[in-house]
């Protein structure tokens, strides 16, 4: 008996001959992947809104300091010392949450001006109060660094501005935000009514994966070498 050689070109007439056995098996597995994802446990997400704004006609700083300020805001939202605040006042609250926790169900979205604060939870209800106790730090600690910039400009205008080290810590604790900005909490998390999609895409696509390289040993007997 002879024995040919694995064929690359032969095995991709052997699946274009039996086509309907890779679209049967895809489809198949793309189902079981969906199916999969039905019994997973639910997923929330509850979002808190906060918005940035800067006074464009009394400001003085230039295109740079102003891009720079937006995204020293961003970083104060996301910082460590606002998710201790978190951690902290969630513990009080009676929820469990650590550091790896945030760093899993909490994430940070800018649109323009505004920040988008999302936190998701198997509870619905706890999502939306940890959205909240985030946006709150946050939105406190946002105004801390704006109190320390208009203190800064404060020092920086006055006539008799002897003492440079204060207004060198002024502008050490503004961290980036400038004067000219304004922060509001513009919208509260509220308990989702639905679950997140999160990951159905994800699974089906890879049950549809799994069931095109299933057929594709099926069509071809996962043999490298053929005898005929």
């Amino acid at each position: 008996m002879k024995c040919q050689e694995f064929s690359p070109r032969k095995s991709v007439e052997r699946s274009l001959a039996r086509w309907w056995i890779v679209v049967l098996l895809m489809i198949m597995g793309g189902i079981i992947g969906w199916i999969f994802h039905i019994f997973q446990p639910p997923i929330y997400e509850a979002k808190a809104v906060l918005t940035v704004n800067i006074d464009f006609g009394s400001s003085h700083f230039s295109q740079y300091e102003e891009d720079h300020a937006f995204s020293a805001a961003g970083a104060i939202v996301n910082s460590s010392e606002v998710k201790g605040l978190v951690i902290t006042e969630a513990k009080a609250d009676g929820y469990s949450l650590d550091l790896n926790q945030i760093q899993k169900e909490f994430s940070l979205e800018r649109k323009q001006s505004v920040w988008e604060l999302r936190v998701r939870d198997r509870d619905p209800r706890i999502a939306a109060d940890l959205a909240n106790i985030w946006a709150k730090n946050a939105f406190i600690a946002l105004n801390t660094a704006l109190g320390h910039a208009l203190r800064a400009d404060q020092l920086k205008n006055q006539n008799d501005n002897s003492d440079n080290s204060e207004l060198a810590k002024e502008k050490i604790l503004s961290v980036g935000i400038i004067s000219s900005m304004s922060f509001g909490l513009t919208e509260f998390a509220v308990a989702p009514e639905k679950p997140l999609l999160y990951g159905q895409a994800s699974m089906v696509m890879a049950g549809a994966l799994i069931g095109f390289i299933i057929s594709l040993w099926a069509v071809n007997n996962l043999r490298v070498f053929r005898c005929d």
